[in-house]
């Protein structure tokens, strides 16, 4: 890669972090890009988090932002926004507490970003995404791809339509340039997630690419909030019995909404229907619904998720 001042805005939203945060931090300054500042918000935590980030803030003042809480408490999400709101950057990544940043993850995902805005321009809001390995907590190996341990298949989180009902994209992952945030934050308060939001914005205005490669180790542990979860008998059967509840469908319906009542007037004819369609399936008859899946073929992953989608709906 060519030399450059690329300048790159790692995020890191912290809450009740301490056992794994100092391993994740390292494995950043340890990154072989050059030019990048890590800017850290704890979220009210209550063990020992602010006082670790205070004293690698002070051994690392060039590296390391401290973005002091100015409110209560926002949860993941809530805090990943905030940072994005309160920082300018010409990219953005985004850096989970308890994860372990693989070397030259920085690098991997710039070339693949500048490869996205060598055909789409870099005034285009453009994303880029990455596999990861998943590992447990010790940092064992559970999948050497996240894709496959969660049965994701990336390529759809470049269509809107199968990403209207399903998140293809894994924020701790992600970059995003600084057309895409100046296009989507704010992020409402009805996002479902927040990364789920810049695919979705993307999918409509930009581009999308993904890197086949993992670019870091995914923790799995008793205390993830959200994320990757193992597909096999276990998954279904949970699937299975939870038949009933409405609420995912409910939750990514509205966030639909919300992205029709931002970007109305800017969308798309076909990205304006299809959105249009998506967030009204709640007000059709049960045939008229699955007549509009169909259509629009607005699909999740496998046989499996869409026989529960097609019950649910």
């Amino acid at each position: 890669m060519k030399s450059s001042s690329a300048n790159i805005a790692v995020l890191l939203a912290a809450y009740n972090g301490e056992r794994y945060l100092a391993e994740q931090i390292q494995s950043v300054l340890e990154q072989s890009w050059p030019h990048w500042h890590l800017h850290i918000r704890d979220d009210g935590s209550r063990d020992d988090t602010p006082a670790l980030i205070a004293r690698l803030a002070s051994r690392f003042p060039d590296r390391i932002h401290v973005v002091e809480p100015d409110g209560p408490h926002l949860g993941p999400d809530g805090n990943f926004c905030r940072l994005l709101e309160l920082t300018d950057s010409k990219y953005f990544m985004f850096c989970d507490q308890d994860d372990v940043w693989l070397p030259g993850k920085m690098e991997r995902t710039l070339e693949c970003m500048r490869e996205l805005e060598a055909k789409a321009g870099e005034h285009t809001p453009l994303l880029v995404h990455t596999d990861a390995c998943v590992v447990d907590s010790d940092l064992r190996r559970l999948d050497a791809s996240a894709w496959h341990y969660g049965y994701n298949e990336p390529e759809f989180s470049t269509r809107l339509n199968r990403l209207l009902v399903q998140n293809m994209v894994f924020g701790c992952t992600v970059m995003i340039n600084a057309a895409l945030k100046r296009l989507a934050v704010p992020i409402p308060k009805r996002v479902v997630q927040y990364d789920w939001w810049l695919a979705l914005v993307s999918a409509c205005f930009g581009r999308t690419a993904y890197l086949s490669e993992p670019t870091l180790l995914y923790r799995r542990h008793e205390n993830n909030f959200v994320g990757v979860r193992r597909w096999g008998v276990g998954y279904v059967l949970d699937k299975i019995m939870r038949v009933r509840d409405r609420s995912p469908l409910i939750a990514s319906r509205e966030q639909a909404a919300a992205l029709l009542a931002g970007f109305r007037d800017s969308l798309s004819p076909s990205h304006r229907e299809m959105l249009e369609n998506y967030a009204s399936l709640g007000d059709m008859g049960i045939v008229a619904k699955r007549k509009t899946l169909l259509k629009y073929r607005f699909f999740k992953t496998g046989l499996v998720r869409n026989v529960g989608l097609f019950a649910k709906i």
